[in-house]
């Protein structure tokens, strides 16, 4: 008989392979999970970081905040106002205004309020790119990579942005979830389809409420490339893209019908403005040549790596890389190609490519890290840890820069409105007050003072009497006391002798010599 050596007796079991896929997946799982936590906490403080710190901004952010507090007070309806009458400045569908309205009902008339759906919506913009890298590529930390970088594009979290009360951020939640999905329905698994195609046209439909036909501007371009990858005929013949289809129409052609029926001549102004007003003449003197957006590297310093990195992937990268790379240039560039054929140009207008240039740049990130690994023979590992400093990199500069842009912000117009909005008026108990302001149009133009009109609305709201008119106008009758900032205040020369009552640095009230 045959003896076994005595080294073979003492050998552990072989693991079982169940057991290996098991603790793999556990580890895969915690992996996600931490970068998750890490994800969410810097999208969170970065977007919420002294978010009402600066007032509102001059123009849009103004005007929807106006819109939005007046809507607050009556109710949420189909037509926007401003300053009580149907707004045909601001055309766009009301979603924005809705949620916003929604929130000063629930927090106040403030910052915060103007500003927290935007905020809600690139935080889920955020998710959405790490959801799609952690579950569909299965890289976690290329999600926190890509984040971290959309983060780092200036032009998505400053002014029209992330942590602005403009239509932008939503706008680009509409726009890359739909886009996500589209991807998802044409290259994941069939079984799921329904669900991409439903998340899909709930996308189209929430980029259209936001801000119409900008957020369609990337639809021939998803179609161009279902025709490149032989699926747009299946697409066309698909019951279930059909009847999406006829559902995103309905809601679209519906809204301008009740809108219209509600509000006679709103069409008209969105056909001005909206449809082909912008793309056909330049409005409010926007313009720029065919190269404008590609040269605005302070707002998206990614513009021009993501659409090298689409080619060198698209060139050189393989299977889902290439595949991923290809869609998501295509629909850079014919978007970038649009914005850029329109007369009116705007620094805020390619807000909607930055999440998947923020994916093109770090797709090619991890290419480059992974190639020079395997080119020097170094392990997997090691290339995964050295992403993870450059990840963590990423992050703290988001952190660092931002907070930096916040504190630096601010400018003039900010004066009188901290000066409206602060303790002094509400504890002078007085009532009867004018508002002096010399308005933000400098060249003519109707009086507007949007910024300001706010914060008088809310002390009206609040109970006093409070008035806004420029210092060439007559004071009201039976007014007695008046506020004013800087330069009116020492060029003023109408009212004879002032008694100050209080004042800051910058503004005062100012008691009218009888």
């Amino acid at each position: 008989m045959t003896s076994i050596p005595s080294t073979a007796r003492h050998e552990p079991p072989p693991t079982e392979p169940a057991t290996l896929v098991q603790a793999n997946a556990e580890t895969q799982r915690l992996h996600q999970r931490a970068w998750f936590v890490l994800t969410a906490t810097i999208s969170c403080i970065l977007l919420g970081y002294r978010l009402g710190f600066h007032p509102i901004d001059l123009w849009d952010e103004s005007r929807l905040a106006n819109n939005a507090l007046e809507m607050a007070r009556s109710g949420l309806s189909l037509v926007t106002t401003f300053d009580g009458a149907p707004d045909h400045w601001n055309t766009k569908p009301p979603l924005l205004i809705w949620l916003m309205a929604i929130c000063i009902r629930l927090l106040g008339a403030n910052e915060w309020a103007v500003r927290l759906p935007s905020v809600m919506a690139a935080f889920a913009t955020g998710l959405i790119m790490f959801l799609f890298c952690a579950r569909h590529l299965r890289k976690p930390a290329l999600g926190f990579g890509s984040v971290m970088l959309l983060f780092l594009s200036f032009g998505y979290v400053t002014n029209h942005g992330a942590r602005s009360g403009d239509y932008d951020a939503m706008l680009t939640l509409g726009t890359t979830s739909y886009l996500i999905s589209a991807y998802l329905y044409l290259h994941g698994r069939a079984e799921h389809r329904t669900r991409w195609l439903a998340v899909c046209a709930l996308g189209i439909v929430l980029a259209f409420m936001t801000k119409t036909i900008q957020g369609m501007i990337f639809l021939p371009a998803l179609l161009m490339y279902a025709a490149y990858e032989r699926r747009l005929m299946p697409m066309v013949r698909s019951r279930a893209v059909q009847a999406s289809v006829v559902l995103v129409l309905l809601v679209c052609v519906g809204y301008y019908i009740a809108r219209e029926s509600v509000d006679p001549g709103y069409f008209a102004a969105v056909k001005s403005n909206d449809l082909l007003g912008r793309f056909n003449t330049v409005l409010d003197e926007h313009a720029g040549g065919f190269w404008w957006y590609v040269l605005q590297v302070d707002r998206c310093f990614w513009l021009v790596p993501g659409l090298t990195a689409a080619a060198w992937l698209a060139w050189r990268g393989r299977g889902e890389k290439r595949r991923l790379a290809m869609y998501l240039g295509t629909l850079c560039v014919f978007y970038l190609v649009v914005i850029s054929l329109a007369k009116t140009k705007l620094p805020w207008y390619p807000i909607p490519i930055y999440p998947l240039l923020a994916l093109l740049v770090a797709l090619c990130l991890e290419s480059i890290v992974r190639h020079m690994a395997r080119a020097e023979g170094r392990p997997a590992a090691e290339a995964r840890r050295k992403l993870a400093w450059i990840y963590a990199g990423l992050g703290a500069t988001a952190l660092v820069s931002n907070i930096m842009i916040v504190e630096s912000r601010g400018n003039e117009s900010h004066v009188l409105n901290n000066f409206l909005r602060g303790p002094i008026i509400r504890n002078s108990n007085l009532n009867k007050i004018v508002v002096l302001h010399p308005g933000y149009l400098k060249s003519g133009g109707d009086y507007y003072v949007a910024p300001s009109l706010f914060y008088v609305n809310q002390l009206r709201h609040e109970g006093f009497s409070i008035v806004i008119q420029p210092p060439s106008k007559p004071i009201p009758a039976g007014y007695d006391t008046i506020m004013m900032c800087g330069r009116t205040r020492s060029e003023f020369d109408g009212l004879g002798a002032l008694k100050p009552i209080a004042t800051d640095e910058e503004c005062g009230l100012y008691a009218l010599a009888s």
